[in-house]
């Protein structure tokens, strides 16, 4: 049946006006072609099918797709929500939060190529032509692939294909978001999101689901400047130029499967392993096998020092703040010496704790993270080197670690300004205010220089593993100084060179929040991940949890919470995590948690193969293991009865 188009025809001139400067005489004929008449048939462009798939592409860019394998259908309508400018500001956390004020509905018109391939035209209000892209799309299997390519200077910033009309969405974001009607994203149809790809997304990939089916958008080629749009239940693939220009092409390929998050989950994980081979958790114990003192372990971070707060620093930040003012200070605050922390360590010993990780952090010259990069000699006012190197000899069943930072530049370090990002239009950009001030963020390109030149003065510490700070918690970033131009996709690639070299010098290695860039060449991950009932699902677990440890530091008790927090470290797999300070633990919580231990032992390198909500309320989850156990955790104030076992209030079963 045929279909109206809702364009009306333009002046010619106001045609005109809106193409890109670019445009040959031909192309812009061949644009003005399409507003010949006062209103045009949507056509069918494309159609192709296989043994699992059929697909229908239509002129104004809407496509019906049939799912024979699990007979679903599923639709893309005729828009896409565009920004209206570049999406990235220069910023080094980009922002997430949109409005529809910044935003515009894109259509299309699309016009069949004699080599198969599709150009779009991209109207805005008006029937102004923003500018055109070329898309080959065809089914590859069990999957629809689109592959954008060409696409005009002029055009900002690309969110295509259109959404999949679904009710609900999947978004790899922390451990793993649900977004349903109730929470897309905090219930108000005006609320849009953009998640980039890792230091939001931490896997490249999303979904949706509909009834009892699923799909799932995979980044393939050009993740590196990709990103997520969502909002009202919908999502679309997003694009970002490289240094101001568009790179050749970018790819998604869509999956349609039977199921709801697992199975997505579970599709991922095949496709990142046979893209990037990754060693499991016992694996990677064979090759250190140090790692081993980590499976039923707990992660503790160890303050040394706070560097002084710089009276510039106060004053720029208006810090009134009582813990803040007592930082003020011309020396490092000693939290605890180098000889402090032996006797910690055998306080937590006292305690029943008997292996884990213990990391040193403070230590470097000025206290923590006053240094960065120029973090050598350690400070003195904690001890010598060689208490320093005591204290890293003392572990025995607990792998010592330091920690390190090769993401943000001081500027009171020699170092300064050497290799930091610049802006496009040449500014520095800043990164957080911390320990040492004002940190701006280097480029990897020179961090992994600073990384190898400090490794020849640390390794006379002979630590057990190193914590490289921020290194997977951050986006991608890009680089505009003049000679030294950096672009995502190198950062990305020098970041996993600096993980590489340091595993090659025979140690753990972890990173702060999960991107799984990191996965091949990390042992461990720190985390903020909390539960948000019917929200949180634990994704990262489905997908990497044999091949990497996962600690949260919401381990502590909460007095806000009903149930004991290291429930949702046993729900998810994790490890417990502790920060030591001055003081040790409370030793009740302490122990009473070490039943989150005993059962990490048992499943720490295990595949999660499952994970459920099991009451209406989502208030009662289970995960399930490849060892053959399961646990069901009990977030409610009440008793519950499932499957004729009793499990009580703000308490978990373990069943195998």
């Amino acid at each position: 049946m045929k279909r109206r188009d809702f364009l009306k025809s333009s002046v010619i001139g106001s045609v005109l006006a809106g193409l890109p400067h670019n445009y040959s005489r031909a192309e812009e004929e061949s644009v003005l072609r399409q507003y010949q008449n006062t209103s045009k048939d949507i056509e069918l462009l494309q159609h192709s099918e296989n043994e699992y798939l059929s697909y229908k592409l239509y002129s104004d860019a809407s496509t019906q797709i049939y799912d024979k394998v699990n007979q679903m259908e599923w639709f893309m309508g005729p828009v896409a929500v565009q920004e209206r400018g570049p999406i990235e500001e220069g910023h080094v956390w980009m922002r997430s939060g949109r409005t529809h004020m910044e935003e515009y509905p894109a259509r299309f018109i699309g016009e069949k190529l004699s080599n198969g391939k599709i150009q779009f035209t991209m109207l805005q209000w008006g029937d102004r032509v923003m500018g055109q892209f070329i898309c080959a799309i065809n089914i590859e299997g069990s999957e629809l692939v689109y592959r954008i390519e060409h696409i005009d200077e002029r055009i900002p910033s690309l969110i295509f294909p259109q959404p999949v009309t679904c009710d609900s969405l999947i978004i790899p974001l922390k451990e793993g978001k649900w977004y349903h009607e109730e929470n897309m994203p905090q219930g108000s149809i005006y609320d849009r999101k953009i998640w980039q790809m890792y230091g939001k997304l931490t896997m490249p990939w999303f979904g949706g689901i509909k009834e009892n089916h699923a799909w799932i958008c995979l980044f393939d080629e050009g993740l590196e400047n990709a990103a997520a749009w969502a909002g009202n239940r919908q999502a679309s693939p997003v694009w970002m130029k490289s240094l101001d220009k568009w790179t050749p092409s970018r790819e998604v390929r869509y999956a349609f499967l039977e199921g709801n998050y697992v199975q997505l989950a579970k599709y991922y994980r095949k496709w990142f392993q046979k893209r990037q081979p990754t060693l499991t958790l016992n694996e990677k114990a064979e090759q250190t096998p140090s790692l081993r003192n980590l499976f039923g372990g707990r992660t503790y971070w160890v303050h040394h020092s706070h560097a002084p707060l710089q009276q510039k620093i106060r004053e720029n930040g208006l810090y009134q703040d009582a813990n803040m003012l007592r930082r003020v200070a011309d020396k490092p605050i000693v939290e605890q010496t180098y000889q402090d922390s032996i006797q910690k360590l055998k306080e937590l010993r006292s305690l029943g704790a008997t292996k884990g990780l213990y990391k040193v952090a403070g230590w470097i010259n000025g206290g923590y993270d006053y240094s960065h990069p120029d973090i050598w000699p350690p400070e003195p006012s904690l001890g010598s080197i060689a208490e320093l190197k005591e204290l890293l000899a003392s572990g025995e069943d607990f792998v010592m670690a330091l920690h390190d930072n090769y993401m943000d530049i001081y500027e009171q370090t020699p170092s300064y300004p050497e290799g930091i990002v610049h802006n496009a239009d040449g500014s520095y950009m800043f990164g957080g205010v911390w320990g040492g001030g004002q940190a701006f963020i280097m480029h990897y390109k020179k961090s992994i220089e600073y990384a190898k030149r400090n490794w020849q003065k640390m390794k006379q510490l002979e630590p057990a593993a190193l914590f490289p700070d921020t290194i997977t918690a951050m986006g991608l970033f890009q680089s505009f100084e003049p000679g030294n131009t950096m672009t995502r996709a190198e950062d990305l690639h020098y970041k996993q060179k600096t993980m590489q070299f340091f595993k090659k010098q025979g140690m753990l290695v972890g990173g702060e929040e999960n991107a799984d860039f990191g996965v091949p060449y990390l042992d461990w991950l720190e985390t903020r991940h909390e539960r948000i009932q019917g929200e949180s699902i634990p994704l990262w677990s489905l997908v990497h949890h044999e091949s990497v440890l996962t600690s949260t530091y919401r381990s502590n008790p909460d007095k806000d919470l009903s149930y004991p927090r290291y429930m949702q470290n046993m729900l998810w797999g994790y490890m417990m995590h502790f920060f030591i300070g001055k003081n040790s633990p409370k030793k009740e919580y302490f122990q009473e948690s070490m039943v989150a231990d005993q059962w990490h032992e048992q499943i720490a390198a295990a595949e999660m193969t499952n994970h459920s909500f099991l009451t209406d309320d989502m208030q009662v989850e289970r995960t399930e293991w490849s060892t053959g156990q399961s646990i069901t955790c009990n977030f409610s104030n009440q008793a519950v009865t499932l499957e004729g076992i009793t499990i009580p209030a703000n308490h978990y079963k373990i069943q195998t």
